[in-house]
């Protein structure tokens, strides 16, 4: 199924895309402005539509069905997020209908920066399998990276595949691409693209994740999703979980980010930390709603009880006499 004009406006419609960037697509991938219109478009993608694992737990069959039809509806029709395999899928596909040269590829996350590797050094990378979905575009001969559904450690512009290239990051934090072999192998002479960050000068840069440019096919995909929906020991089937980044009011660029982690909702906007806690399944179930957008009926909301997933209530802890503390709400600095 190829997206029709309708499909793309109404997915604009669902990520409130300005019409001044609309009218630059009335011209193959943007006219004279590709890049910079690739990059609005980016942006209000990545605050639009979670990364999230709802499908994992509030559905009965916990498919994540990846056909272009299901995740327009699922994502524009439903307004919801999805996993990295379901949302680039539908960005991918948009970005062929507006005219952009672009591919699927994937990446091998180190494992040991993800917020379930508790105890583990991410300075020391540790890669996996092929688990992320990502974009391949080609703009006036170069290709960039186009990362349209992650978390906080991925690029919130598109990258071109330069080898020693640096980006900005939020509140000040770098990023880069280099081309490198993985720890461990034996292959000395294939390499990969490695995205980087670090948040000062003086810190060592730590990969995220680590790619080819080997295009990926339908039956590629489809074997990750087998496999990431069966192993047992991925904290996808555990642990609820969603993300999406946050646009500055004026500027319309990354501000910052928020994150449903388990029972914890966590915010970074404008370099300022908040976490709070939730104390109950139908409390995060408004938190999905409220915040991310997820609305999920009844039938759904019952899906989750007698799982793992699922939040066992905990007492609200009673307000701190005044004197003796800041309020219920604390400034702490998130893991991610």
């Amino acid at each position: 199924m190829a997206y029709s004009p309708q499909h793309v406006k109404v997915y604009f419609d669902r990520i409130n895309l300005p019409h001044e960037v609309r009218r630059k697509f009335m011209l193959p991938a943007g006219g004279i402005d590709s890049l910079d219109a690739l990059t609005t478009l980016l942006h209000h993608q990545l605050a639009g539509v979670p990364f999230e694992n709802t499908v994992l737990h509030y559905t009965p069959d916990r498919l994540l069905t990846l056909t272009p039809k299901y995740v327009y509806n699922k994502v524009v029709g439903r307004g919801h997020g999805g996993m990295c395999f379901q949302v680039t899928r539908m960005f991918y596909e948009i970005l062929v209908a507006l005219g952009y040269d672009a591919f699927p590829t994937c990446a091998r996350l180190n494992v040991n920066t993800s917020a379930a590797a508790v105890g583990k050094d991410p300075t020391k990378p540790s890669f996996g399998d092929w688990s992320h979905m990502i974009t391949i575009v080609t703009i006036d001969g170069q290709k960039y990276l186009v990362d349209s559904n992650f978390g906080p450690n991925a690029p919130i512009y598109p990258v071109p595949l330069k080898d020693g290239h640096e980006f900005d990051d939020l509140d000040g934090r770098r990023g880069r691409i280099i081309s490198d072999t993985l720890p461990r192998t034996k292959s000395n002479d294939f390499k990969y693209w490695h995205i980087q960050f670090r948040n000062s000068a003086k810190d060592p840069w730590v990969t995220s994740y680590a790619f080819t440019e080997m295009e990926f096919l339908e039956g590629d995909y489809t074997a990750i999703e087998r496999g990431i929906r069966t192993n047992k020991r991925s904290w996808f089937l555990y642990k609820v979980m969603a993300f999406r980044f946050v646009l500055d009011e004026e500027t319309k660029k990354p501000a910052g980010w928020i994150l449903l982690w388990e029972n914890q909702l966590r915010k970074r906007i404008h370099g300022k930390f908040q976490t709070r806690t939730v104390h109950s399944e139908s409390e995060r179930i408004d938190v999905l709603e409220e915040e991310f957008g997820i609305v999920l009926d009844d039938d759904e909301k019952k899906e989750i009880l007698g799982t793992c997933g699922y939040l066992q209530p905990t007492p609200v802890a009673k307000p701190k006499q005044k004197g003796h503390g800041s309020g219920s709400v604390s400034q702490e600095k998130a893991k991610l």
